[in-house]
């Protein structure tokens, strides 16, 4: 994971476009990489019983507006994918790939010790931009964060949630003192009084590789997550977060490299989950995209950009619930259930597409691949 911070001036407040762009990070020498990630052992009874939860298992870029074009959804293999720019990115984005996104986004907020990013952005940004915001459950937790912030989420998929109020209306939502309760009722509760504090704020359709019509030293924050695999041009991207960023304004990505890994060797012979990493490199590639990413590569874009004083993290992201660690657990219980649930979704547009295998043929391997997840004598993780 990499950040960066461009036109830094001691007052973030009162920013000088004049100024030198400098970082008030880590310097550019590479960090420490990760302690491994314990396991536990077969006499581990808190991982066996006390956490049972958990168990063993190419025109200019314009902003579209939501129209029945948008909507009008195309349909394969019994998934859903987004109709605007058709093509540009093979996941779905039904409910099950929803489904799966929420869950990778709090294995990865448990791993960041609940913080949705790392900038020291301060505590009164004024605008923010998630690129690929997907469900908007990142844009709508820095909202939670910042109500006075305009949190601005762009995708090409309009499958956010729509709760559009004015400013009296957010602030009546938002008053937890508010008589009337039948306003304050259902199931979406929770999400409906966060968004309610985004007086200003809004999700559009867009592509991220396409020029950019934000205004110029406009955004405190451009945050990517795991957008490798659908930013074409990472290149392109920096140069235009560089272009929008304000005077002390910063960009981070927060990008996982899809080469599952062990550091003590505990894949089987002939290992499912590595096959399956190096089929969804090999099918991306064709469209040319890449899977893996990491921050040194980041860095160098950063640089190339621009960008001074990159720094970047590396993390650990387990899959399974292998841990020692009962917070590491946690994490990779969450990232297992992503994976049982929505490898299929992962899998079935890239390899039918792009590799010619069979709905049938994908199917029997996804069978194979599911218990080599599950197995707790399997030490993988995600690096990020």
């Amino acid at each position: 994971m990499a950040d960066t911070i461009p036109k830094a001036t001691e007052n973030p407040a009162t920013p000088q476009p004049d100024e030198p762009r400098e970082s008030t990070t880590a310097g550019s020498s590479a960090p420490a990489p990760p302690a491994p990630i314990a396991a536990a052992t077969d006499t581990d009874t808190a991982s066996e019983t006390g956490d049972s939860a958990f168990g063993d298992f190419d025109s200019e870029s314009f902003t579209a507006s939501i129209t029945s074009s948008i909507t009008a959804y195309q349909h394969e293999h019994g998934r859903r994918y987004h109709a605007y720019q058709a093509g540009r990115y093979v996941l779905p984005n039904d409910e099950q790939e929803q489904e799966r996104l929420d869950l990778q986004y709090h294995a990865l907020r448990l791993l960041l010790d609940d913080k949705p990013y790392l900038a020291p952005i301060g505590e009164h940004p004024k605008v923010i931009l998630d690129v690929g915001t997907g469900t908007g459950i990142w844009a709508i937790d820095v909202a939670d964060v910042h109500p006075d912030t305009e949190v601005i989420g762009t995708d090409l998929s309009p499958i956010q949630p729509q709760w559009w109020v004015d400013s009296d209306q957010a602030r009546e939502y938002a008053d937890p003192a508010s008589k009337d309760t039948s306003k304050r009722q259902g199931e979406n509760h929770r999400r409906v009084a966060l968004f309610a504090q985004l007086i200003v704020s809004k999700f559009e359709v867009d592509d991220a590789d396409q020029t950019w019509t934000f205004p110029e030293d406009h955004f405190d924050l451009v945050h990517t997550r795991i957008m490798n695999g659908s930013l074409r041009n990472w290149e392109l991207f920096f140069q235009q977060s560089f272009k929008h960023c304000k005077p002390g304004g910063w960009v981070e990505c927060q990008e996982m490299d899809v080469d599952a890994r062990a550091d003590d060797n505990t894949f089987p012979p002939d290992s499912y989950i590595q096959k399956w990493c190096a089929n969804q490199e090999a099918a991306v590639q064709k469209m040319g995209l890449t899977l893996r990413i990491n921050g040194e590569k980041l860095k160098s874009m950063m640089a190339n950009a621009g960008f001074v004083n990159v720094s970047y993290q590396d993390f650990k992201v387990p899959i399974g619930t292998w841990p020692s660690d009962r917070k590491q657990r946690e994490i990779g219980a969450f990232q297992l259930v992503a994976m049982l649930d929505g490898i299929q979704g992962l899998t079935i547009a890239l390899w039918t597409r792009f590799l010619d295998w069979s709905v049938e043929e994908i199917e029997v391997f996804l069978a194979k691949i599911r218990p080599e997840f599950k197995d707790r004598k399997v030490h993988c993780y995600w690096p990020l």
